[in-house]
């Protein structure tokens, strides 16, 4: 026998047959390869294909010959014929053979299972069934798939693959680059393990198969392989020694493999966008990559600078990738024909990196530094300060550059004016410009001239001149006004929308912090001027110059306001009682504080940068200007102080009587003074035509004014009685009316512009503001001033922040020290024009020596001409108007305070005793019955500083209605204004008749301030009906048709005291409201009822408390 025993299988165990337990000596098997040269032998219990398969088993028989015998056997199943019995060591056993055939059936150890049968004759000897220790493998392994086991997610892999046709593949597809450690799994389809070696192509590596997988590792020099396409050439043996060999494809399962390097060859082309290259230039490169692939990325660096993208062409151009180097400012020079550096770091989508780099020659050159200016100089001024057809010389120094600079592009401006062609070279590296002042050109502030200059070296590259690099003051006024022209000049009425945005803001927050002022004894306009100087243009810069002047309309609709509201203040029918001491006084405080106002500025001019260097006659000009500005009054701030102290008397009135007439006078002689200032400061001579002129421009404003206020009263002043005052209504119609009066006073401007010289705006404003006042359609004159005091804060917050913001505070603070000298001059006029005209009007000596204290304050009118000024005369305007303003802040500082301090020496300002209370104009109306209790309450009233009206009604005149309403009528039309009434008849039928007639008179007066009414209720004290009519009367402002009118505070008869009555009076006192719960057996009693306190102790608690 030629074959080689492989081995023998012993089995642990135990092995049953029919006669017995076999032991582990009963069986004994051996596979045996029939094959020459066998490639593989199987492994301990396995036998495989074309193997002899031999066994002998131990079997219990009972005989001595074997004649006769037959022994059949089967192995799974299959009948077996290589079967015989012997006797070995007198024992039997079956000895048997087979040779696995291909497809025979598999079956692993302990389930492959031989039955054999012993018999002679027709007798069954013995028999048995074992199962065999030993795993039959009977089919090739040969490969049902080779597959790439896909690596886990990782972020780092590229989802692109580079190739010759640029593709977007699937975003799933990963790609495996050099160094990556690729995992293959082998599928056999006898679903067992294999090993062996398989050579894949295209990259023709050999990969070792263990268990079913193999590893191959990604080469440096490895092709690009794509999905499915590599192949393989295995050679595999599963443990039972078969072996077979397969070919066939891999199975990458999206994933690519890539060995090659993103390789460049060349730097294809190089182009610039400008010739040479200067700063902002853009120099292209483009490169090629070798055999043309696509899906490179990476970055550059050109000259030093990067990192810089790489960028793909587009797919009519595969395999070449642009560069965009921009040229920036201190990039090294590269001359004609010299290398350009360029280093390239590159990576495919298999992340295989690549450094490329070249030293280009370039056939243009680079230059990326800007020339550097030395120096700006102002070398030479024909005249200073500057003025038209003045001729100014500068001197522009800069660093060494090989050939000179020239303008760029014409850009070269001296104060906005183009100045390029004047732009020579004197000497190396040095440049000169020269600019001739033209007409309407002479404003700037000192050392301030603009000068905007972009010089351009022979590169191309830019450097920008702006400023001035040494400290020279020369500056230039513009001496003649500029008058507004809204056709040409319309866009200062529409500023841009985020312009107005940020005013709005710096507008809302001037009007919180100003709310602080009263705090600390200043007045609110202090905190909006005091915001618009840190939002200005010299602190936050939260507003700049150029945005102020787009607000121009925010300053005619404040100056228009401020016209309205100084004419309105312009009380005649107080005035005329007293108009002969009071034009007195206002004509000598006038003459003094124009005159010695006028000849202080004359004095300091030589202080004042804005009247350095003028003519005498601009001098004279600008100083009566600034003169007419002294007289303005503050009637706002006078009248605050007035309330504030509760004044009342002859002094009090005179004083404000005089501070409205003056603020008069100033606008009327501010006309006449810009006029003269005009004709001084463009050239003209006042001749009669120039007097007549303006003569009819004063005609002209005055008449317009009081036609446009006589027509604006019947809409302003317009109300039905179908409003309630209190329903919504009445407040929209209120904020209507606002929006009409501010229109309107704008419109005045605009006209004033358009009508140039024969209107002057201010004038109409004021002059339609004491029109809508004194002479209105209507009686009452309450209406006007409630609006215009509403929406002084809207109109003030704006103003006076923009106000604040343009003021010159480079040359505030010089400012002050002449400001304070002006403020005491105008403390010694005002002095001396009260004392003379109180004098020359028979005034009290001792009120003539005190009553300079009363004219200090200012404020409203003089800011509104300050900025007038500003407007009208932007060249040394701004100037002027930041002198005033200082002028007026320590008026304003001083003022008030004096004013309170002569209010309380002349006894206008009584001091108040514990339980009084200030109050204002109230009518008692009573009848003969009760004429003892209504002298007790007037007395009572006038003691706590009121000042009372009583009238009290015969009988026969009580019992008729139509008398009672003529009356009542009458006294409510003599006493006007009433703040408020109080009804004290004999009966409560009479004071309700009373209270109606007040309401009904309220609504045809068309009142605006709704009427206290306070009533005593009279009754009986032992009648039930004192409750009812004190509710009754409680109620009749929302019951009656014409309640809307008047507030009805009732006072029960039981506790009718005089000091309750006065407290009812002031609004210290007012009814209580209680809800009565509804009963179970009356659900009709659930309405809210008015009813009086009962209990005189909690009444005095209430008064305690106040």
């Amino acid at each position: 026998m030629r074959s080689l025993l492989l081995g023998v299988a012993v089995l642990v165990g135990q092995l049953f047959g029919t006669d017995g337990v076999l032991t582990a000596d009963d069986i004994v098997l051996s596979c045996t390869p029939l094959a020459k040269t066998p490639v593989t032998l199987p492994s301990v219990g396995y036998c495989g294909i074309d193997m002899l398969l031999g066994m002998e088993i131990k079997v219990a028989l009972d005989i001595t010959s074997i004649d006769n015998v037959d022994t059949k056997c089967t192995l799974n199943n299959i009948p077996l014929t290589n079967v015989s019995l012997v006797q070995k060591d007198s024992k039997w056993k079956v000895r048997l053979g087979y040779t696995i055939q291909l497809s025979d059936p598999d079956s692993d150890a302990g389930v492959t299972e031989v039955k054999c049968t012993v018999a002679r004759t027709n007798e069954t000897l013995t028999s048995l069934v074992e199962t065999l220790p030993i795993t039959i493998y009977a089919y090739l392994p040969e490969i049902d798939s080779f597959e790439i086991v896909p690596p886990v997610s990782n972020p780092a892999l590229s989802t692109r693959s580079p190739s010759k046709n640029k593709t977007n593949l699937n975003p799933s597809i990963v790609a495996l680059g050099i160094g990556t450690t690729v995992d293959f799994t082998v599928s056999v389809k006898s679903k067992h393990d294999v090993s062996g070696s398989c050579l894949l192509q295209p990259q023709n590596q050999v990969v070792s198969i263990a268990s079913s997988r193999g590893q191959y590792v990604v080469r440096a020099g490895d092709p690009y392989i794509g999905v499915d396409s590599m192949t393989y050439s295995c050679n595999l043996t599963d443990v039972a020694g078969n072996a077979a060999h397969s070919e066939g494809k891999v199975m990458s399962r999206s994933v690519v493999l890539d060995g090659t390097l993103p390789v460049l060859d060349s730097v294809f082309m190089v182009f610039s966008s400008e010739t040479p290259a200067k700063i902002g230039s853009m120099v292209t490169l483009t490169l090629k990559a070798q055999n043309a692939t696509s899906g490179y990325t990476g970055n550059c660096s050109v000259n030093g600078v990067g990192p810089l993208e790489l960028v793909e062409q587009a797919d009519d151009k595969k395999g070449l990738y642009l560069v965009q180097y921009h040229v920036g400012s201190g990039d090294h020079d590269v001359g004609v024909n010299q290398t350009l550096p360029v280093e390239c770091k590159l990576a495919n989508v298999a992340k295989n990196s690549y450094y490329y780099t070249t030293a280009l020659s370039l056939n243009f050159a680079i230059d990326a530094n800007r020339p550097q200016i030395v120096s700006t100089k102002l070398l030479f001024s024909s005249d200073d300060p500057a003025q038209e057809e003045s001729v100014i010389e500068i001197q522009i120094v800069s660093s060494h550059e090989p050939k000179p600079l020239v303008v760029h592009k014409e850009s070269c401006s001296i104060n906005n004016v183009s100045v390029a062609r004047s732009f020579t070279r004197s000497s190396a590296d040095t440049y000169l410009l020269t600019y001739v002042v033209g007409k309407g050109q002479a404003m700037w502030k000192p050392g301030k001239l603009p000068i905007y200059c972009v010089l351009q070296d022979q590169g191309g590259n830019t450097v920008v001149v702006n400023q001035f690099t040494d400290d020279n003051t020369l500056f230039a006024r513009e001496m003649k006004p500029h008058e507004f022209d809204p056709t040409k000049d319309f866009g200062a009425y529409l500023p841009d929308k985020m312009v107005l945005l940020s005013f709005l803001i710096v507008a809302v927050a001037s009007h919180t912090i100003s709310n602080f002022c009263p705090f600390v004894g200043l007045p609110r306009i202090t905190g909006y001027l005091a915001t618009g100087i840190i939002a200005g243009p010299f602190v936050l810069k939260l507003i700049t110059t150029d945005e102020i002047g787009q607000m121009r309309f925010v300053d005619e609709l404040a100056l228009a306001y401020i016209g309205l509201a100084a004419g309105a203040k312009l009380h005649w029918v107080e005035m005329r009682r007293k108009i002969k001491s009071i034009l007195s006084v206002t004509l000598w405080l006038t003459l003094f504080e124009y005159v010695i106002g006028t000849l202080t500025i004359i004095v300091l001019a030589n202080y004042l940068v804005f009247l350095q260097a003028t003519t005498t006659m601009e001098c004279y000009a600008i100083a009566m200007l600034a003169g007419c500005m002294m007289i303005a009054r503050s009637p706002s701030s006078a009248l605050a102080v007035i309330e504030e102290t509760g004044s009342q008397g002859h002094f009090t009135t005179f004083i404000f009587s005089v501070t409205v007439l003056c603020d008069i006078v100033v606008i009327v002689l501010f006309n006449i003074n810009s006029m003269i200032t005009e004709a001084f400061l463009s050239d003209k001579s006042i001749s009669f035509q120039s007097v007549m002129e303006l003569v009819a421009q004063m005609v002209i404003s005055v008449a317009v004014g009081i036609l446009s206020g006589k027509f604006m009263s019947y809409v302003i002043l317009w109300r039905t009685p179908r409003i309630s005052r209190r329903s919504r209504m009445h407040k929209l119609l209120q904020f209507s009316k606002q929006l009409v009066i501010l229109m309107f006073g704008f419109s005045l401007f605009v006209l004033g512009h358009l009508c140039h010289p024969w209107l002057e705006s201010l004038m109409c404003c004021m002059v339609a503001g004491a029109t809508l006042y004194n002479w209105n359609h209507g009686s009452n004159r309450e209406e006007l001033n409630l609006l215009l005091k509403s929406m002084a804060d809207f109109v003030y917050v704006g103003f006076f922040t923009l106000t604040g913001a343009s003021l010159e505070l480079d040359i505030l603070l010089k400012a002050m020290a002449v400001s304070v000298l002006l403020c005491l001059t105008r403390v010694f006029a005002i002095f001396l024009g009260s004392y003379i005209g109180g004098a020359l009007a028979h005034e009290n000596s001792m009120h003539n020596r005190v009553s300079w204290m009363a004219y200090i304050t200012q404020a409203g009118v003089t800011l509104g001409l300050a900025k007038k000024i500003q407007l009208l005369y932007p060249g040394w305007g701004s100037y002027l108007a930041t002198m005033i303003v200082s002028v007026v802040i320590c008026n304003q500082l001083i003022g008030p305070p004096l004013l309170r301090m002569v209010l309380r020496y002349v006894g206008d300002c009584r001091e108040k005793e514990n339980g009084k209370v200030d109050g204002l104009r109230a009518l008692i109306l009573g009848d003969d019955e009760r004429l003892v209790v209504v002298n007790s309450a007037k007395r009572r009233m006038k003691n706590c500083g009121w000042e009372p009206f009583s009238f009290c009604m015969n009988m026969k005149d009580v019992q008729d209605p139509i008398e009672m309403n003529v009356q009542i009528r009458e006294a409510m039309k003599e006493h006007e204004p009433l703040d408020v009434v109080v009804v004290m008849m004999s009966s409560d039928v009479f004071n309700y008749r009373v209270i109606r007639n007040v309401a009904q008179i309220c609504t045809k007066l068309k009142r605006v301030k709704i009427l206290r009414i306070v009533v005593n209720v009279v009754g009986d004290a032992a009648s039930s009906e004192d409750e009812d009519w004190a509710s009754r009367f409680a109620n009749m402002p929302f019951n009656e048709e014409n309640g809307d009118a008047i507030d009805v505070v009732v006072v029960d008869r039981n506790e009718a005291t005089d000091m309750l009555i006065e407290l009812a009076a002031c609004g210290k006192l007012i009814n209580q409201k209680e809800v009565l719960s509804p009963r179970a057996d009356d659900t009709d009693m659930t309405e809210e009822t008015s009813v009086i306190k009962v209990s005189l102790s909690s009444k005095m608690r209430q008064m305690l408390w106040v």
